[in-house]
């Protein structure tokens, strides 16, 4: 724990270099605004993004099942549980998401997520745990992929989250779904690129619903439902371009 003479000192030096720093750089607009507050000077924004050369080659596929898919770490800070929860209701409720959806999580993933899976009979008959796997396999499963899902539901200051791999999602084309602040940075990323949506946590009607939508947007359709070139102004390329002018 950080006593109260220790956070103080932090906070003086915080200040300092905030205020005596040629310039500032920050990855989220969460972020920026309150280096902004804190320094009283305007901050830059360079988010993090995509390689161009990992997707350009992307072969989409079609299955017989609606693949849900979650990349990268489930541990004890991210709760996915509102997310299953709807999909287990949703199962219960519709006989044709419950013969064709397959939910993966491709990463490690907390042991009491895995009890909480094997304790519902729908989550159960429908969720997979991949573990890790090579980047390489990872950009083929994109590919065979109907949905991907963000969850940040139970991070600390998750309005202000904007993982890398949010990136990813959106070089794909594939429509997403976020769980999460409806009014954060990730929300109003969705919005713009028009890539997907976040659902609050809490609101199981609302998860249903989108899932419901992107499920039978993909049934109605012979080919993967993608929309390509959403998040261009994301690659690194065009992020570095910007650190190269700023430098």
């Amino acid at each position: 724990m950080i006593g109260s003479l220790a956070r103080k000192l932090h906070k003086r030096l915080e200040s300092k270099v905030l205020k005596t720093a040629d310039e500032v750089i920050t990855i989220t607009p969460f972020y920026a605004r309150r280096f902004e507050q804190l320094g009283q000077r305007t901050i830059t924004l360079l988010t993090n993004g995509f390689d161009e050369d990992d997707f350009k080659n992307l072969q989409y596929t079609k299955g017989d099942k609606f693949l849900v898919r979650h990349v990268g770490i489930v541990n004890e800070k991210c709760d996915p549980r509102p997310f299953a929860k709807a999909v287990g209701e949703l199962m219960r409720e519709n006989s044709v998401v419950r013969e064709k959806i397959v939910i993966e999580f491709v990463g490690e993933v907390h042991g009491e997520f895995k009890d909480f899976v094997s304790a519902s009979a729908e989550l159960k008959q429908a969720v997979r745990f991949v573990g890790n796997i090579p980047h390489k396999e990872l950009l083929a499963r994109y590919g065979e992929s109907s949905l991907l899902v963000l969850i940040l539901t139970g991070y600390k200051d998750a309005e202000g989250f904007l993982p890398g791999k949010l990136f990813e999602y959106l070089a794909t084309g594939l429509p997403i779904l976020g769980v999460g602040p409806v009014k954060g940075d990730a929300a109003q990323l969705l919005e713009e690129t028009n890539a997907g949506k976040m659902i609050a946590s809490e609101d199981h009607s609302g998860i249903k619903n989108a899932l419901l939508q992107i499920f039978d947007e993909w049934n109605a359709n012979s080919q993967p439902v993608v929309k390509k070139n959403l998040a261009v102004r994301y690659s690194r390329r065009r992020i570095t371009e910007d650190l190269v002018k700023l430098l």
